[in-house]
C-alpha cells in the first residue's frame, strides 16, 4: 500500500550563513526526488524540480544543502515529491546575530553583529533573563542596518554580577526577528573552567570558535 514518508529538517530556525540537513525515510524505494519551495507564501520557481537525487533501497536520503544567503531570509516550506506521494516541511530562515562569545563574566563587554538582515532598516531590540522580560521590548537605539544588511556595536556598558543568568537577545529588523542566548556568570570563571570551555546547548547555533 501507499504510505506517507517523512521528510524532515534538523531544525526549525536558520541564521543566514547556516546550512539545514534534509531528511527523508519511509519513501518508495529507489526513486527519484523531485523538489518545490515557497519562501513567504511565493513560489521560489523551484516547481518539481529533480537534482539527479534518488531514495536508497529502503526508501530513505538525506543530504546537507548549501549555506543559507541573504536573499532566503524568511518563512519556508520545502516540498518533495516521490513515486506521486508528497510532503512538507516548513522552517525560518533569520538574519545572523552573533556575540563574540556565548559565556561572559561580570565586566567583560560584548559586540553584537548582524548580517543577511534587511537592509537600511531599524533595528529593535529585545530581552529576556531568565525566561522573564527584562523590560527591553521593541526598543530602538537609533541603530540601523547598512546599504548590506549588516551592523556591528559594542554594547554600552559591560555585565556586571546583578545580570548574572540565561539570556535572550532579540533583534527585530524590518519585521525580521533573530535572537541569541548566551550567559552571564554571577563571577569570573576559574582557570579550569576556562580552559575546560562552556559551550552553547543551543541547538541551532554553529560554534565558531569565538
Amino acid at each position: 500500500g501507499m504510505f506517507a514518508f517523512n521528510l524532515t529538517v534538523d531544525t526549525s530556525g536558520y541564521m543566514v550563513g547556516e546550512s539545514a540537513v534534509y531528511r527523508i525515510s519511509g519513501a518508495p524505494a529507489n526513486s527519484t526526488i523531485y523538489w518545490s519551495s515557497w519562501l513567504n507564501g511565493a513560489s521560489t520557481g523551484e516547481v518539481n524540480v529533480s537534482y539527479g537525487q534518488t531514495t536508497d533501497a529502503n526508501g530513505n536520503w538525506v543530504a546537507l544543502a548549501g549555506t543559507w544567503q541573504a536573499a532566503s531570509v524568511g518563512s519556508w516550506i520545502k516540498q518533495a515529491l516521490i513515486g506521486g506521494q508528497t510532503q512538507q516541511v516548513s522552517f525560518q530562515v533569520m538574519p545572523r546575530l552573533t556575540t563574540v562569545k556565548t559565556v561572559f563574566a561580570p565586566g567583560d563587554t560584548t559586540t553584537y553583529t548582524i548580517s543577511g538582515a534587511p537592509p537600511n532598516s531599524q533595528i529593535l531590540w529585545s530581552s529576556w533573563k531568565n525566561g522573564a522580560s527584562t523590560g527591553e521590548v521593541n526598543v530602538y537605539y537609533g541603530q540601523n542596518t547598512d546599504g548590506n544588511g549588516n551592523w556591528t556595536a559594542n554594547a554600552g556598558s559591560a555585565w556586571s554580577a546583578n545580570d548574572a543568568g540565561t539570556w535572550i537577545k532579540q533583534a527585530s529588523i524590518n519585521g525580521v526577528t533573530t535572537s541569541i542566548t548566551f550567559q552571564v556568570l554571577p563571577a569570573t570563571l576559574n582557570t579550569y573552567q576556562s580552559k575546560a570551555g562552556v559551550y552553547d546547548a543551543r541547538q541551532t547555533s554553529f560554534t565558531d570558535g569565538a
